[in-house]
């Protein structure tokens, strides 16, 4: 890294001299750290956690008042602002991260009484009118009036009649908020007491930003309903010297002189600045002195980045100045399509990828069949509209017409849909892809509807799950054909022949019960998909039945291949499962491979969507997902219980199950998936034989049916950990007829002694390997 610093620095050089000479200019001043920190020894935390919410710095003028650690090593360091000032036109902006502030017991303490009154004086509203937001200050308007402030409630009609305006309640409405920003931009202090995490805390719909960053961009902050006392050991804010990589100045010329890893990577706090850098490039308005100056820094007029981000040519994300060359030429390309809809990304390249020009470009009439009745599984929210496929490709530049059959249609809230790739990975270490969200959607409001995309990709027709309907007929003009295998409907002839050289570069093979999305050059020569996907469906008739669910299937579920996976190796929601484009993608489309050995991170991340979610207690999050996984090894694959997973034999098993049951700690146990699956399950399988984990699951079924049915999970989390465990406890001894009071014990995972008298007449079982 150092030499690859060095190799660019004298390219660079005019460009530090340049940004250095401007930033000294914009340099922080002290002046509000000093009027609002004054006689304060420190700033308490709210007794409830989570409550302080971050505001960014975006541009020069942005200071710092106070700030906190995120980390919960108190030995390290992560901070962020909580609270925080910033300039707009003549007027000024203070930003508090918690209305906790506002209600005791912190708002009885003596340094937050000193500091609201610094606030007054700070504010100019000492001596002045002062408009507060009811309700909410009630009791600041009391300690207000006790010092020679003129407070009373606001007016949203008369915002002038004020030299100061305190707010805490989310803006009303556009008029609302243009009132505002004249107030500011005209010389009035606003004062933004977020009330964000109260909202959320209160709220099935939580939400992440307000519409009051409208404003406070510019002003050149950014306020986020991210918690900064997350994990924190802290109870104070920090109020001495602000970290050099939370002041934009700082950020900024360290980017060009090349220090920042330096002076951020080593306390481990990159992750801030580099937020803020990309709020900077992504967020903050064009004006804003920052941004310039971050664009002109970042330049590359030959955009020799673009190409970067690929599985053959990774951008390492530690090297900011390529890293942030090549968002800008993200950001270009954004800019470029807003003005141009048939404009096409020049970061495709390999990801998506491209369409020949050539290509013929099709119109096709479209019968959509679809079932939103309950799966047995943990479903997406009610607002969620599911996918259905369509063997069709939007070329990245084309304008593809969708129109409805029905006019009818147009108020189901359909929508139309380009693209799978829904996940920012922009965190990730390296980039194997444009890391952002590359999907397009647009809502079928009309009958017929132009769709475009800038990055293209397969279309798809999402559907409410609330939807009452059965069928969607629509037509669809310009599209490109993908190769599409459709079990019982596609035949391998006609696979052979055309289908899998279709021209687009993402494919589907689909059955009733799971459709993979893969590349298409990953299936160009692939000459049996009809004993493929037997296979599949074969593993997830297998997963069915340990679930007690219907074979048949309402819907499928999905596997999608990404060059980056958001979270671990590969991860699943309710929506998807998501795997890497690696060798295991050459491992799911062998069939011949897969009947020999499986694929041990596929069956796992399938047994995740059969789990049940609530009703498992905690610690059994990564444990009961491989026994779908064991099953499929074992009934499928037909494997043996010791040797399904390469790695784990019997005599390692049975040395791991002895050496645990010698010194058992509930600790040691449930932070270990594996040594869980081979103490608590294996035996049990090894004794009674699958059957015993088929009646625990049929009477865990008949539980999430009845709880669950598909509605709201939180019903299910209605019960502690605590609890969860005696019922799982009480379930698994009646699921085998005995009493497993023993069992647990021997293994420390503990059980109520209300849980054991439920079993108390069942036969004590214990396995021989533990006696």
């Amino acid at each position: 890294m150092r030499k690859a610093i060095a190799n660019h620095f004298k390219a660079y050089f005019f460009s530090i001299c340049f940004l250095c000479t401007i930033v000294s200019s914009f340099g922080q001043t002290r002046s509000d750290r000093d009027w609002l920190l004054k006689d304060i020894k420190e700033l308490p935390l709210p007794p409830d956690t989570n409550q302080v919410l971050a505001t960014y710095p975006l541009d020069y003028e942005a200071q710092v008042i106070a700030y906190q650690n995120l980390h919960n090593d108190p030995s390290k360091e992560l901070y962020v602002p909580g609270i925080i000032t910033g300039r707009y036109g003549k007027g000024r902006i203070l930003v508090v991260g918690s209305n906790a502030y506002l209600e005791p017991p912190l708002i009885q303490n003596p340094n937050i009484i000193r500091f609201w009154k610094n606030v007054f004086d700070w504010s100019g509203a000492s001596g002045a009118s002062a408009g507060f937001e009811l309700p909410g200050f009630e009791r600041l308007i009391t300690m207000a009036n006790t010092t020679n402030v003129s407070a009373g409630s606001l007016n949203p009609q008369r915002l002038s009649d004020n030299k100061v305006i305190f707010v805490t309640n989310e803006p009303a409405g556009h008029s609302y908020m243009q009132k505002l920003d004249a107030f500011v931009r005209s010389g009035g202090t606003l004062v933004y007491v977020s009330s964000l995490f109260e909202q959320n805390k209160n709220s099935d719909d939580p939400i992440f930003t307000t519409n009051m960053d409208s404003l406070l961009l510019k002003a050149g902050l950014y306020h986020v309903a991210n918690p900064i006392h997350t994990r924190s050991t802290d109870d104070t804010l920090r109020i001495s010297a602000v970290p050099k990589y939370l002041i934009v100045d700082s950020i900024l010329s360290n980017l060009a002189n090349y220090r920042y890893y330096d002076l951020f990577y080593h306390k481990g706090a990159e992750i801030v600045p580099l937020t803020i850098l990309k709020l900077i490039l992504f967020v903050a308005p064009k004006d804003i002195k920052a941004h310039q100056d971050l664009c002109n820094l970042i330049e590359d007029p030959a955009n020799k980045y673009s190409d970067t981000a690929s599985l053959k040519k990774p951008l390492v994300t530690t090297y900011w100045p390529d890293l942030f060359k090549y968002l800008n030429r993200i950001n270009r390309d954004y800019l470029a399509y807003e003005k141009d809809s048939t404009y096409r990304a020049t970061t495709n390249g390999e990801f998506p990828g491209m369409v020949p020009d050539n290509a013929s470009r099709i119109t096709r009439k479209l019968q959509i069949k679809f079932s939103n009745k309950w799966s047995g599984l943990p479903e997406p929210d009610s607002s969620f509209r599911r996918l259905y496929s369509t063997g069709l490709y939007v070329a990245p530049g084309d304008m593809v017409t969708i129109t409805l059959a029905d006019i009818k249609d147009t108020s189901r809230w359909l929508m139309a849909q380009i693209g799978i790739h829904d996940d920012d990975v922009s965190d990730a270490n390296e980039y194997y892809r444009n890391p952002l969200n590359l999907v397009r959607t647009f809502n079928l409001d009309k009958r017929t509807l132009m769709i475009h995309s800038l990055y293209g990709g397969l279309l798809y027709f999402g559907i409410p799950v609330t939807d009452n309907g059965s069928g969607l007929n629509v037509t669809v003009a310009g599209a490109v054909e993908a190769p599409f295998f459709q079990m019982g409907k596609t035949t391998d002839k006609q696979w052979l022949q055309k289908l899998r050289q279709n021209p687009a570069p993402w494919a589907e093979l689909a059955t009733d019960k799971l459709i993979l999305t893969v590349p298409s050059d990953s299936i160009r020569k692939l000459e049996h998909p009809q004993k493929l996907m037997q296979f599949w469906d074969e593993v997830m008739d297998a997963n069915a039945d340990l679930a007690f669910i219907s074979r048949d299937r309402p819907h499928p579920e999905r596997i999608i291949i990404d060059n980056n996976v958001k979270w671990g190796a590969l991860f699943t929601v309710p929506s998807k499962i998501v795997a890497p484009n690696d060798r295991s993608l050459t491992r799911i489309l062998n069939e011949q491979q897969l009947r020999d050995s499986g694929s041990w991170g596929h069956f796992h991340e399938l047994g995740h969507r059969h789990q049940f979610d609530g009703l498992d207690f905690d610690d059994l999050g990564e444990v009961t997902v491989n026994l779908y996984t064991l099953y499929v090894y074992q009934t499928i694959l037909g494997k043996d219980l010791y040797h399904a997973r390469d790695g784990s034999p019997r005599d390692s098993i049975l040395k791991a199950i002895k050496s645990y049951i010698a010194a058992p700690d509930y600790e040691t146990w449930k932070s270990d998936p594996f040594l869980q699956l081979f103490t608590l399950f294996y035996p049990v399988i090894d004794t009674f034989g699958w059957e015993a984990i088929r009646k625990l699951n049929q009477s865990l079924r008949e539980l999430y049916n009845a709880q669950y049915g598909g509605r709201n999970l939180s019903q299910l989390y209605k019960k502690n950990n605590d609890d969860r465990r005696n019922q799982y406890f009480v379930l698994f001894s009646k699921a085998i007829g005995k009493n497993l009071s023993s069992y647990f014990g021997k293994l420390k995972i503990p059980v109520s002694e209300e849980a054991k008298k439920e079993v108390k007449d069942l036969p004590i079982w214990m396995p021989g390997l533990f006696k």
